[in-house]
């Protein structure tokens, strides 16, 4: 619902249309890769396999975290 969006960052990013449209603002803010941070690491919280769960966290690792990460 467009209108619980306003009462919390929550609910916003529930709605995946509310997701994009904020990614849509934060690249003008020059600052998208916190919400890409962000849902990178909701969707490690979802895995259960070990395997899995480290190589993800490499990713997450390689693409925000190390130095001269490309979304740092």
């Amino acid at each position: 619902d467009v209108m619980a969006w306003g009462k919390s960052l929550d609910h916003l990013l529930e709605c995946k249309t509310g997701q994009l449209l904020f990614e849509d603002f934060l690249r003008t803010e020059y600052s998208e890769e916190n919400l890409l941070f962000w849902l990178a690491c909701e969707d490690y919280k979802k895995m259960f396999s070990g395997t899995e769960m480290a190589a993800a966290a490499k990713r997450i690792y390689a693409e925000f975290v190390q130095v001269d990460a490309p979304r740092q």
